[in-house]
């Protein structure tokens, strides 16, 4: 880590993102969904480009998105796989979503998404 300048609190949220999937796991918002992908999923490829040599924060914000992408593809093909082995990912049936439009400071903008009452195991 010291090597390639790897930010200590990356190794920190991989470790709680492995406590988090220690057991079942709940999220009521986006944001705790978010947080989730983050630590088990966006640290990586944020660890990775110190050690690649990046250039620039954009990489960076790129890494992050890339991070969550992955995990909530996963998390979503996962639901299909439970689905079809009659198992379920989400344990509630009561899950419900939505989506709100957002935007940055920075002028970018986006869609958030919102997912409530789902268990995922």
């Amino acid at each position: 880590m010291r090597r390639y300048a790897v930010p200590r609190r990356y190794l920190d949220d991989a470790l709680d993102g492995v406590a988090m999937d220690l057991g079942p796991v709940t999220f009521a918002t986006f944001d705790e969904l978010y947080r989730y992908c983050y630590r088990v999923a966006s640290v990586v490829g944020l660890a990775c480009i110190h050690i690649w040599g990046f250039q620039g924060e954009l990489a960076k914000q790129h890494a992050e998105a890339a991070g969550i992408a992955f995990q909530l593809t996963n998390i979503l093909r996962d639901l299909g796989e439970d689905a079809d082995a009659d198992e379920s990912t989400c344990r509630k049936k009561t899950s419900t979503a939505s989506a709100t439009p957002w935007s940055n400071s920075d002028g970018t903008s986006g869609m958030r998404r919102s997912v409530t009452s789902c268990d995922f195991r």
